[in-house]
C-alpha cells in the first residue's frame, strides 16, 4: 500500500500555517504520520490535485494485470472513468 499526500498550501485557521507545519509534542505533522504509517505503506505519492490522484489509479489498473486486446469493433482507444470517494465518516463536516 502506497500513503498519498495531497498537497495542500493554503493556512490553517487560527493557525496561520499549512496543516503540513502544525506540530504535536513539537514534532511536525507530516513527520508523525509518516512515522506512523511506516509500517503499513512501503511508500508514498505526492500529488497536487484530485484529478492526478484519479490519473495515479487509472495507470496502477492499467499496470496491474495484463488486459486483453480491445475487440476490433470498439476501436483503437477506449475511454473510462470511475468515481474516488474520500469521505471519511470518523469526520463530521
Amino acid at each position: 500500500m502506497q500513503r498519498i499526500i495531497i498537497r495542500e498550501r493554503s493556512n490553517i485557521p487560527p493557525f496561520a500555517e499549512p496543516a503540513r507545519e502544525l506540530r504535536i509534542l513539537n514534532k511536525p505533522l507530516w513527520l508523525l504520520q509518516r512515522d506512523l504509517l511506516k509500517a503499513y505503506c512501503k511508500g508514498s505519492i505526492e500529488i497536487d490535485t484530485i484529478a492526478e490522484l484519479d490519473e495515479n489509479c487509472r495507470a496502477g489498473v492499467l499496470r496491474a494485470a495484463p488486459f486483453d486486446p480491445l475487440p476490433p469493433e470498439m476501436g483503437q482507444s477506449y475511454r473510462w472513468a470511475f468515481p474516488f470517494d474520500f469521505r471519511n465518516p470518523a469526520v463530521l463536516p
